[in-house]
């Protein structure tokens, strides 16, 4: 009875181990393809830098611009009673708020397109490194 225990255990084990071993096998790649591949993934990575870096200096210009009128109109109003000086500082507030959000939403779409832009090439280049048909179907799939 403990033999075949035993034996069971260690066909079981040794199942589970080459199915781990298949899993987790490392895919050999030749060289010129894995170069290929990472000069693909640099230039994808290279032009989303170049879709959000006007966007970036666009939107810390436009948030200094607005932060310092802010500061400007807050300066103007600090000599006010507290009474007067509240709703003129909310006003102030709401205005930044609102001009920063058209900013934002800018920003957003530009990283909005930056990124399927990216995710887009970074799923070709997958795709030009598949080796075979069934590699190449299952990325297609995703």
């Amino acid at each position: 009875m403990k033999k075949l225990f035993f034996s069971i255990f260690l066909a079981t084990q040794s199942i589970t181990l080459s199915v781990y071993a298949l899993e987790t096998a490392p895919v050999v790649i030749d060289q010129e393809k894995q170069d290929t591949y990472n000069a693909c993934k640099k230039s994808a990575l290279d032009r989303r830098e170049v879709l959000m870096t006007p966007a970036r200096k666009e939107y810390v210009l436009s948030s200094q611009t607005i932060t310092d009128k802010a500061k400007k109109d807050f300066d103007k109003i600090k000599w006010y009673i507290p009474s007067s000086y509240m709703p003129h500082a909310k006003k102030i507030q709401d205005e930044k708020n609102q001009a920063m959000l058209s900013i934002q939403e800018k920003i957003a779409k530009v990283r909005s397109v930056a990124f399927s832009t990216w995710k887009a090439e970074n799923a070709l280049c997958d795709f030009q490194l598949a080796s075979n048909e069934k590699e190449k179907n299952i990325l297609v799939k995703k």
